[in-house]
Parts: C-alpha cells; structure tokens; sequence
C-alpha cells in the first residue's frame, strides 16, 4: 500500500520517554498497557508492535515464564531499550527493526496475542485495516489483541479538555519525531474490518484512556448501563500516594481502570505465574 506518510523517528526519546510519560500522566499509561496482562499468562507467542521502551514487555516476560515475544519497532534506539528492559529474560525476546506497516511475520504457527500499546495512534485508520488484515493471517481463533489508547469521550470533558490535549500531544510528538498523523484513527471500525470483535473494554481518566481486548470470536454484549469513574475530590490525593508507591513497586494495578464490559471468553487467561499487588487508586461508584 501507499502510506499516507514516512516512517517518524522516535530514536531521540528512548531514553526519555519513561519520564516525559510519568510528566504528564503519572502511572495511568502504564495502568493501561497492564489492564489484561492476566489474560496473557498462558500465551506462549506473542507479538507486541511499537512497545516503545518495553516496560509492558518486561512485565509480561516476568509474569509469563513460557511466552516469547516478537517485538518489532521502527526505532533502533527503543529496541535496544526494550532489550535492556526485559534483562534477565530477553532471550525470549526476537527484536524486529522494521515499520509495522510493512512487516511481514514469518509463516509458522499462530500468535497466542497480539498487544499495540498507544502505538495505533500514530496510525492512519486506513493503514490500520492494512496491519489488521495482515495480522489475521497469523492469528487462530483463540488470538487475542490487546489495545491500549487515547479515546476522546462524549460530552463537556471531551471537547474541552480530552480533544484540546490529543491535539497538542500529536503536534509535540509531530516535532519531535516527524509524526504525520494529527488525529485519532478509528481504530475500532479497522480491527472489526478484519474480523477482530470487541470483548472486554475498560476506561481511565474519565475516557481519555482506553484498554481494550479483542478476539476474532463472537462480540460481548455491551451493556449501556454499566459504567464507572473515578472519583475527582479524590483523584490528585490518590495519584500522589500511586507516585510514591510506583517508585518502590511498579507492578501496574489494572482495577483502577474502570470495567466496562467483560465476557467470560478468556483464551489465554490460566495463571501460571504469582503477581504483586500494585498500588490501588480510589473509584466511584457505578
């Protein structure tokens, strides 16, 4: 395909990437990459795409003993960190320096998972329904996807807070490593063109995050009643005291992202590995 721009360069941020992250959104992004990291503790293939730094590399090769990754990323310099990230363990990690838009994966047997961790979001739609259909190719009915990204919601807080701050982090990240895409795709109506379906979803930050798990089985009922938020006279508070905690513990704590739908599918969802708890975060009530 024609790509609707070239390849950014994101060499210059690896080694700042962890703090410009944590700068701007505390522990939350990392909450999100980690939202169903126990529905991949009994994946023995995965593939992550753009993973940036690793640090979710690095949490599921340390609570999954038997998965390999592939990891592929168009940054030579985030590569060699997401090598040192997973330290002990990167000899189950096969590093690709390729643009994901392009990769071809090898024929062999199926990914177990596939995770995209606010890497679609520097992504056309239309070169998502690309990658998407490629990617079926390589998957098996029980392959889940793990998506993690910015979502702008409905409503006040999205128009006037959740939109203005998408913009200005596309036109941060355009200037630093050439980034052509200043929008959100619509990541959802790609992955369903390819036959992916939407089973498990949750929110954080009043929607401007989303983690979402996918699979090419029948699609969960989504019920509109059910939703949750945290509570705000207690967000700062608490986000201070997850601050402190993360820096002794940075094991992420997927339950202060808000549930909205599960289904009882889980293929990849056995534990065959203990986890730390990680810090808590208040939420309001349904």
């Amino acid at each position: 395909m024609n790509f609707s721009h070239g390849t950014p360069n994101f060499d210059r941020l690896a080694k700042l990437y962890r703090w410009m992250e944590w700068t701007s959104f505390g522990p939350w992004l990392g909450w999100c990459r980690c939202a169903y990291l126990d529905d991949l503790l009994a994946c023995r293939r995965v593939l992550v795409l753009g993973d940036g730094d690793g640090r979710f590399t690095s949490r599921l090769l340390a609570a999954n003993p038997i998965v390999r990754i592939d990891a592929v990323d168009a940054s030579a310099a985030m590569l060699r960190a997401l090598v040192r990230q997973a330290g002990p363990h990167a000899d189950r990690v096969r590093t690709h320096r390729a643009d994901a838009r392009c990769w071809q994966p090898a024929p062999g047997s199926p990914y177990d998972a596939i995770c995209t961790h606010f890497f679609l979001d520097c992504l056309t739609t239309r070169e998502i329904q690309s990658l998407a259909a490629t990617l079926r190719q390589v998957v098996s009915p029980a392959t889940v996807w793990i998506v993690s990204e910015f979502s702008i919601p409905d409503g006040r807080f999205g128009s006037l807070v959740a939109r203005p701050l998408v913009s200005a982090l596309y036109r941060a990240f355009g200037g630093l490593t050439g980034l052509a895409v200043r929008r959100l795709p619509d990541h959802r109506a790609a992955l369903r063109e390819a036959g992916f379906l939407l089973q498990k979803r949750r929110t954080g930050l009043a929607g401007l995050l989303t983690s979402e798990l996918w699979s090419t089985g029948p699609e969960a009922p989504f019920p509109s009643s059910k939703t949750s938020a945290i509570a705000p006279a207690n967000y700062v508070t608490n986000m201070l005291k997850s601050f402190l905690k993360e820096l002794v513990d940075s094991s992420p704590n997927p339950a202060s992202l808000s549930e909205d739908e599960s289904l009882s599918h889980a293929p990849c969802k056995r534990r065959t590995a203990p986890r730390q708890p990680g810090p808590r975060l208040q939420t309001g009530a349904d």
